[in-house]
């Protein structure tokens, strides 16, 4: 008997290969790409750094798409509870990289 709220599923293109992730109300989108990141570093046929820089260049950001939602990209600081629509137990999300654009200098 599982004690998570939900379990989702993440594609992970690098590794080419989905998780299975239990996942709570207040589980930050943060968390999960973190649980992800550390999950590939593991792997030591894998660079996570180098698999972004190929595919956006150097600057980068990790990120989290809603497949269900129509491939929407998932702020950060939101936890699973605050999705709307309401986070359905087995759906699919994709990790992701998006390229940093600038930084504003004041």
């Amino acid at each position: 008997m599982s004690t998570f709220w939900r379990t989702i599923e993440v594609e992970v293109e690098p590794k080419n290969k989905s998780f299975r992730i239990g996942v709570d109300l207040t589980t930050t989108i943060e968390e999960i790409l973190e649980a992800i990141v550390a999950r590939c570093e593991k792997e030591p046929d894998l660079n996570l750094d180098k698999w972004a820089q190929k595919k956006v260049g150097s600057q980068h950001n990790f990120i989290l798409i809603r497949k269900g939602t129509g491939h929407s990209e998932i702020s950060p600081g939101l936890t699973l509870g605050e999705l709307t629509p309401d986070l359905e137990n087995g759906e699919v999300f994709k990790f992701d990289v998006r390229p940093t654009v600038g930084t504003c200098k004041t």
